[in-house]
Formats: structure tokens, sequence, C-alpha cells
């Protein structure tokens, strides 16, 4: 199953990318959440547990609620799609919580990304312009910030490689379009989103068979 879950996967992300890199966003719309969707259909059917004991089920619903945002950003624009995001997060949080509980010398780890996302904002914000999007990438930086730190919490255990893996090129895609705020929806910009985006969906939902 998961040879043909990479073959399908593979062929659709190279299309998407083509669309998305090349400017054909008529056609990448469709194909950006039928991409997500697939992922959290992989991850249901996939999971070694299906529950919320193990938090398997948190992993699936994240993909679900990613693709949401994803229709949401394609097909309705004037909804907010970023709150569904938000919710993406929390159950990442939630779910690498559950596969490994917190430890008082893992607070330390965050430092280093803290003090980084910090940076970031001092960087871009004095080129937004509205303080509800200062507020908005605020909240979701946090959230950013404690899904990759609790991702990394789970270094010691090698089958995890996918987890960190994937939350890393989350955090990269979300910083990308973080800043095609204010410095416009570059080429640059553009491909880092699309290169890092749909690999870190794929590499999660094959972290549920673990």
């Amino acid at each position: 199953m998961q040879k043909i879950y990479f073959l399908i996967a593979s062929m659709f992300y190279m299309v998407l990318f083509g669309l998305r890199v090349f400017e054909y966003p008529g056609i990448a719309k469709f194909c950006i959440p039928t991409f997500v969707l697939l992922t959290a259909l992989y991850s249901f059917a996939n999971a070694k547990d299906r529950t919320l004991k193990q938090g398997s089920l948190l992993l699936t619903l994240a993909l679900a609620f990613a693709f949401c945002a994803d229709v949401v950003i394609n097909f309705f624009p004037n909804l907010p799609g970023v709150a569904i995001f938000c919710a993406v997060h929390i159950c990442l949080i939630v779910y690498y919580l559950k596969k490994k509980p917190l430890e008082r010398k893992e607070v330390l780890y965050i430092i280093p990304i803290l003090a980084i996302n910090i940076m970031f904002c001092i960087a871009i914000f004095p080129h937004i312009t509205s303080k509800l999007f200062v507020y908005c990438i605020s909240a979701y930086m946090l959230l950013l910030t404690l899904m990759l730190w609790r991702a990394i919490c789970l270094f010691r255990d090698k089958n995890n490689l996918k987890i960190i893996l994937g939350s890393t090129l989350f955090y990269l895609g979300d910083i990308a379009v973080i800043m095609m705020l204010p410095y416009g929806n570059s080429t640059a910009l553009n491909v880092e989103t699309w290169a890092t985006y749909p690999p870190a969906l794929f590499l999660l939902s094959l972290s549920s068979e673990t």
C-alpha cells in the first residue's frame, strides 16, 4: 500500500509543483486540496491506532483540517482559512505530546526556536501596515514554535524522523507564506512554499504507521 501511495503522491506533487511555480492557479486550486485529502485518507487507513489514546486520530484530524483550510483558501478566499491552519497545528502539538509527554528539561529546547521566531517577527512587522495582521501572525508564530518544538523533542526515537522532517518543512513553508504578506508573492517564496508544504504533509501522513 505504501508503494502505491508513494507513486500516486509523487505524481500528484510533480504536477502540483509545476502548476504553482509556473503560475497556473486556476488548475492548481483543484490539485492542492486533492493532494492534502489523499494524505489524510492514507493517514487514517494506515494508522496503527485510530483512537485518541495514542493520538493517531489527531494526526488524521490535522491533515483533514489542512484539507479544509486549502479548500477555503482556494475557493472561498474571504473566509478565514488561516484560522483552520491554527487547528492543524493544535492537533499536531497534542499528537506529539501523546507520543512523548513533556519533560522539564525539554523547556530548554524551545529557547533557540523562540529566539529565531522573535527575530523573524521583529524583521517583518515594520513592513506590515495592518495591526490585525501583526496580532494574527504573532499568534500563528506561537503555534508554529510550539509545533516545531514538540516535534524536535521526539528526536531520541529514530522512528520519529518523518515527524521531525515533516514538521520542519511545514514550518519553513509557513514562514515563506508569512513573508509574502510584506514582500509579495515572489518566485523564490513561491518555490519555497511548494517545495516544502506538500512534502511536509506527505511525511507526516507516513508517521501514522509508527
